[in-house]
């Protein structure tokens, strides 16, 4: 089982699991916004954005990379990851910024 802490919530979730279906079933939805507002975890809108803060996340996929580099999302020493992307092989410590993109503060 893999452990993913959350708003100081910690939930076990199966290996190769994506981490935005684990947050779900555990109702700890990713979005800031309704889940029925994105694009149901094909990794388009972004809206499912998290900073790693620890853990190995895996490899970024091409979709993550491509919807990454667009505002209001921006990279930095713990990058934001797309949720419905990352498939859970490591413990992750993850933190969710509030705003309807889940981006980190600008200032």
């Amino acid at each position: 089982m893999i452990k993913v802490t959350f708003d100081k919530i910690t939930i076990c979730a199966q290996k190769g699991q994506t981490l935005r279906r684990a947050l779900l079933q555990k109702g700890c939805p990713p979005h800031n916004q309704s889940p029925y507002a994105s694009c149901q975890g094909i990794g388009s809108c972004g809206t499912c954005a998290v900073e790693i803060i620890a853990g190995d996340a895996g490899p970024i996929t091409t979709m993550e990379r491509w919807r990454l580099r667009f505002p209001p999302h921006r990279s930095g020493p713990n990058p934001m990851r797309l949720a419905c992307q990352i498939k859970l092989q490591d413990d992750l410590i993850i933190k969710k910024w509030p705003g309807f993109w889940g981006s980190k503060p600008t200032s």
